[in-house]
């Protein structure tokens, strides 16, 4: 068998990839990314998922209200604090995901003030 370390870059050549067992493949982030840069991709996430709204006034609105959420917390230093608040950022993104998908079931007509394509 073939392990993977987090230095070596994986030879997809000599590993079999068996289609059952490709959901077994996992390949965990650095410890870095549970930082800064975890907290920043979030965000970004959570705006590009709040951006495939298929309605104009819930894009706006859930574009809103991850920047003000994001501005509001911005400042928060504790560990426990900030761990709470990714996990419910995460719960958000699940949200997002899960009403952007209906929403692109059911779409209607573009608004006035959106650009037709």
């Amino acid at each position: 068998m073939c392990y993977v370390t987090r230095n070596e870059k994986p030879n997809l050549k000599k590993i079999p990839v068996y289609p059952p067992l490709i959901n077994l493949i996992k390949i965990k982030p650095p410890k870095a990314m549970s930082g800064r840069n975890h907290i920043l991709n979030l965000y970004k996430t959570l705006l590009r998922e709040s951006q495939k709204f298929a309605s104009y006034n819930f894009r706006c609105y859930a574009v809103r209200r991850v920047r003000d959420a994001f501005r509001q917390n911005q400042h928060v230093n504790d560990p426990e604090g900030v761990k709470s608040l990714v996990e419910e950022a995460h719960k958000n993104l699940e949200i997002v995901k899960r009403q952007t998908s209906i929403s692109q079931m059911y779409r209607t007509d573009k608004l006035v003030i959106e650009h037709r394509k």
